[in-house]
């Protein structure tokens, strides 16, 4: 007849003093995370910079030259938001939305899509600008001039709700002012109007000549074309002069410009960020961006601000301006693998040690059942042998 055996259980203060000690190990691996820079670094942190100190320009021209009543509250960033309404209003526009892109860190955002698209320092970059999202524009500047890439710009001066829309200071004329500062070393060749049919047509006659104004002051050639299948041909045309005929490695659509987008609806189709490869649909109409997507060449879309926000984890509707350097596109927290490993080999000899009585008579247990078979099964041969 065999031993019976059961496993003596692990005493209570033995188990309490376990998990206390597991706990504390946890807390230690987690509260020692260490920062990982992330790819590119230096260059997102110098793009940011640069976007500050253009921010901080246009910041210190509207502090000097007026004191308007803001329609803003709780805003650190007044002087960075355009009016709610004026003569060039084109469109409606959510405040929120231009609070985020007056962050400087978005620069780093349009290095990062930079990268990943494979460009290099030279590569010709085809920009559509709109007066609608300055900070965007600046934050794609700053990201191009960082990286040493050669662009060529055609903006739109109209503006919807809350961005580049005062008469006296409208995207064109930052651009002027932010060459002057030696922020930039390069502007816009060409701009249109904007607004429907890319002919500021949802706005007065007054609002269409401020705006030609504006573009006659900054030396810029004007598009205004009869059509908006006309204007789309004249800025394809005038890309494809300003390249000289290097080829355009890249097309960055800012906004919700008519021309560069073609329609409405290609906007909600055309997903926000950057798509080395655009599916060619059926597009209600033709724009830029699809033109040169047909040609191979890759596209960034920077549409549906608070969505680009979100994914790289950028604050929502800042009240304050974020650092620069700040979020996790410039580092994330990582655990320290070797603090790790020593914790997990000191649980298991820990728990070896708690344990040890448990293990001895388990193996105890386990020579006693080989004995007893042993004897019983020589004791069954020998039986054996005897009757034979």
């Amino acid at each position: 007849m065999g031993l019976r055996w059961s496993p003596a259980n692990m005493s209570k203060k033995n188990l309490v003093l376990l998990t206390v000690i597991s706990l504390l190990a946890y807390l230690l691996v987690e509260k020692t995370k260490v920062a990982r820079k992330e790819a590119f670094f230096d260059e997102k942190i110098a793009a940011a910079e640069k976007m500050k100190s253009a921010l901080d320009v246009i910041k210190d021209y509207y502090t000097i030259h007026e004191d308007p009543e803001s329609d803003i509250e709780n805003y650190s960033t007044t002087e960075l938001l355009g009016k709610f309404s004026s003569d060039i209003t084109t469109d409606f526009g959510k405040l929120s939305a231009k609070a985020i892109s007056l962050n400087p860190n978005f620069a780093a955002v349009i290095v990062d899509m930079l990268k990943k698209a494979n460009l290099k320092s030279g590569d010709i970059v085809a920009i559509g600008c709109t007066g609608s999202f300055p900070g965007v524009n600046i934050a794609t500047y700053s990201a191009v001039e960082i990286l040493g890439m050669k662009p060529v710009t055609i903006s739109s001066v109209g503006s919807s709700m809350w961005g580049a829309n005062d008469p006296q200071m409208t995207w064109v004329d930052m651009e002027k002012l932010l060459i002057e500062k030696k922020i930039f070393s390069f502007r816009s060749v060409a701009a249109s109007l904007g607004g429907i049919d890319d002919q500021a047509k949802g706005i007065g006659y007054n609002g269409r000549k401020l705006i030609r104004t504006a573009i006659q002051r900054n030396n810029l050639t004007l598009i205004e074309e009869k059509t908006l299948d006309a204007s789309i041909k004249r800025r394809m045309a005038i890309y494809n002069e300003a390249s000289n005929g290097a080829p355009i490695k890249l097309y960055i659509n800012i906004g919700g410009g008519i021309a560069s987008l073609g329609s409405r609806i290609n906007g909600q189709l055309i997903k926000p960020g950057l798509r080395k490869r655009l599916k060619l649909k059926n597009f209600q109409q033709e724009g830029v961006i699809t033109i040169m997507a047909s040609q191979g060449i890759p596209v960034i879309n920077l549409i549906n601000i608070s969505e680009i926000a979100k994914r790289y984890n950028l604050p929502q509707d800042p009240t304050i301006i974020p650092a620069v350097g700040n979020g996790s596109i410039f580092s994330s927290q990582i655990y320290r693998l070797e603090l790790i490993l020593t914790t997990l080999v000191t649980l298991t000899v820990l728990l070896f040690a708690l344990s040890k009585s448990n293990i001895y008579l388990w193996t105890a247990h386990k020579i006693s059942r080989f004995i007893n078979r042993f004897l019983f099964k020589q004791s069954a041969l020998g039986g054996q042998k005897q009757n034979s």
